[in-house]
C-alpha cells in the first residue's frame, strides 16, 4: 500500500519543564486553545528535562491522545538549551518557538510573533514590566546590561522568540543553559540575519519558582556570558 506522504506543519511549538506538573496541563490547554484556532497545520513538542514529578507522565498522556503532540524525555536534567536543542532537532515544521511550560507567556503572545515575522528570520521578544519585585528587576536588568558589555550586541530577548528552522539549523547553537537563547539572536545578528523585535506581556508564573534568574545563579550566568563571548570572538 501506497503511504501518504505527511504535510510539514507551518509551526512546531516546544514546550520544555523541569518539575512543572501544577502548571503543565493549563499551560498545554491554553496553547491548544489557541493554536487551533489559527487553522493552520501545527505540531506540539514536549520536552522533559529530567523532572523528579510526574510531568513526564503528563506529557506522554498528552501525546497518547494526539498524534501531533510528541513527548520526548531526558533522564537527568541537562538545561533549558539541552531541551531546546532536542525539540527543536524533533520538530519538522517551517517555524519554532519555545514556551516555558510555567505559564509566564500567554499562548496568544504566538501570534505577535507570527505577526511581526515578515520576511524575517527570526522574531525576538522582550517583556512588558510585569511587576516582578525589586530583586527580579534588579537581576533582569543586570543580565541584559552584562550581555549588552560582554557579547558586544544587544540581542533584545527574554527567550520568547519565533524561529525559521532553517535558520537553526544553519547557526547551530552550542549552549545547554539558557545562553542557548541568548546565543541564536547573538549568532543571527553576526550572520547579518534579518531580525525584528516585538513587545509581549508576560504574567506571573502558575506555580514554583524562577530556574533562571536568581542570586544563586548570577555568577555563573556572568560566567557563562564570557565563555560564550570567548567561543564566538
Amino acid at each position: 500500500m501506497i503511504q501518504k506522504k505527511q504535510k510539514t506543519p507551518l509551526l512546531a511549538v516546544v514546550i520544555f519543564a523541569m518539575n512543572e506538573q501544577d502548571a503543565i496541563n493549563a499551560t498545554i490547554n491554553e496553547l491548544l486553545e489557541f493554536i487551533d484556532g489559527l487553522k493552520i497545520d501545527w505540531e506540539l513538542i514536549l520536552v522533559d528535562d529530567g523532572s523528579h514529578d510526574n510531568t513526564g507522565m503528563i506529557m506522554d498522556a498528552w501525546s497518547d491522545r494526539d498524534h501531533r503532540i510528541t513527548s520526548l524525555h531526558h533522564e537527568t536534567n541537562m538545561g533549558i538549551g539541552a531541551a531546546l536543542k532536542t525539540g527543536f532537532k524533533a520538530a519538522r515544521a517551517e517555524l519554532v518557538v519555545p514556551l516555558p511550560a510555567d505559564g509566564q507567556i500567554p499562548p496568544h503572545e504566538i501570534g505577535t510573533l507570527m505577526d511581526a515575522l515578515g520576511h524575517s528570520d527570526i522574531v525576538l521578544a522582550s517583556y512588558e514590566k510585569r511587576g516582578d519585585g525589586i530583586l527580579r528587576s534588579l537581576l533582569s536588568m543586570g543580565f541584559r546590561t552584562a550581555t549588552r558589555l560582554i557579547m558586544g550586541v544587544d540581542p533584545s530577548t527574554h527567550g520568547f522568540y519565533l524561529a525559521r528552522s532553517r535558520l537553526i539549523s544553519e547557526l547551530n547553537p552550542l549552549s545547554d543553559t539558557f545562553m542557548y537563547n541568548i546565543e541564536l539572536p547573538v549568532l543571527a545578528l553576526k550572520a547579518g540575519k534579518s531580525v525584528s523585535t516585538v513587545t509581549v506581556r508576560p504574567r506571573a508564573r502558575k506555580s514554583g519558582e524562577s530556574k533562571i534568574f536568581n542570586t544563586r545563579r548570577l555568577g555563573r550566568v556572568i560566567g557563562e556570558l564570557v565563555s560564550l563571548r570567548i567561543r564566538h570572538s
